[in-house]
């Protein structure tokens, strides 16, 4: 089989010939890319994928959207200025008013961080309604095609939808400080316009369910420590209606919960997720590989398995392979199992174990002979 294949068929229940492998490489790229480290043959969308040709993983993130969005670019606009030192000064126009943010570049990781976020008072969430409701939304299918097409054999393209709006206030809007503030002081306020953001969705997922495409996968990035409680509270119900609909529309749905995975892990499963992707088990999360096991149930495919963390420092190279053997065993038996690195191989990760890890796998074969 191929890695294509072998994903497919545990997606669909199957047993394959081996362990499917596939993991994101994009932060490795990027971050080798920043040093100069990387050779040229790797650089850019087409290198991204040699590199995982090369190293024997599949690729699966980032295929175009299924579906674009685009707003009234005289009402509507982004900003972005060079406040120097590495921050940048982003400003967000709308009819209803401006927001700012800040980023900070962190050099030493090659990525960045949220230093202010847009909204910082109740009356800025007018700002995130306007934002929303002035969106239309039009199928970009061929594209993500197109992009499956190309990587063929060699990957699995998984179009995600924008973070669902709880996920986006947190992540994008608030900062899950802001927000928990915001819950106490203007319960009203946050409730209409989660409500808002959820109306406006409607035509999205609607296009989406209407895509002619077998995956699909919400990318609100979950953790369990940051958003539990907010997430039964704001989006469980959420998650029910739309997970419903992309079944109905012949779908496996994923969604990427890369944090602690606590109580939240089984309470995704119950709304329906055919895959939590990017799962990070202990010793870097909280649950063990047994109390993955346990919390979902002989339908779900886990999708990750190997925290990104084990490919660099202190972790040794033999250690985490047999690692990924307990991972087998105790996940791949009873659960379908697409080992993946959770969440990305990070710039000084040991980039050779990548492909270790996959011979690996092939000597082990189908996962119901892996010892325990």
């Amino acid at each position: 089989m191929t890695l294509r294949e072998r994903a497919m068929t545990v997606l669909r229940g199957g047993i394959p010939d081996a362990v499917p492998w596939f993991t994101d490489l994009t932060y490795f790229q990027h971050g080798a890319t920043q040093a100069g480290t990387l050779e040229a043959k790797y650089r850019g969308s087409e290198g991204l994928l040699q590199l995982h040709r090369d190293l024997g993983v599949g690729v699966y993130l980032f295929t175009p959207p299924l579906v674009t969005i685009e707003r009234d670019p005289t009402l509507f606009s982004i900003e972005e200025k060079d406040m120097g030192d590495g921050r940048t000064l982003r400003v967000i126009r709308s009819p209803e008013g401006s927001l700012t943010s800040i980023t900070q570049r962190c050099e030493e990781s090659f990525s960045s961080a949220i230093l202010e976020y847009p909204v910082k008072t109740a009356a800025d969430l007018r700002v995130v309604v306007a934002w929303y409701q002035g969106a239309s939304y039009s199928p970009n299918y061929d594209a993500v095609f197109a992009c499956d097409a190309h990587w063929g054999d060699d990957g699995l393209g998984v179009p995600l939808t924008p973070r669902t709006p709880l996920a986006a206030l947190v992540a994008e809007w608030c900062g899950v400080n802001n927000l928990a503030y915001l819950v106490a002081d203007a319960p009203a306020e946050v409730e209409a316009t989660l409500d808002a953001m959820r109306m406006a969705e409607d035509e999205l997922y609607r296009l989406t369910c209407a895509a002619p495409y077998p995956v699909v996968e919400i990318p609100d990035n979950l953790s369990a420590e940051a958003v539990g409680g907010l997430w039964r509270r704001f989006s469980r119900d959420y998650y029910r209606k739309r997970v419903a609909a992309l079944h109905a529309s012949g779908k496996v749905v994923g969604c990427h919960i890369d944090g602690t995975l606590g109580h939240l892990f089984a309470d995704l499963i119950e709304a329906g997720i055919d895959f939590p992707e990017s799962v990070v088990p202990a010793p870097v999360g909280d649950l063990t590989l047994e109390q993955i096991r346990d919390a979902s149930n002989p339908h779900t495919t886990i999708w990750g398995g190997i925290p990104s963390a084990m490919f660099a420092p202190p972790f040794e190279s033999d250690w985490v392979l047999s690692f990924v053997k307990r991972v087998v065993a105790v996940l791949g038996k009873e659960r379908g199992l697409v080992l993946a690195g959770a969440d990305q191989v990070p710039p000084n990760g040991n980039i050779d174990l990548v492909r270790r890890i996959g011979d690996l796998l092939e000597e082990l074969g189908p996962p119901t002979k892996c010892e325990s």
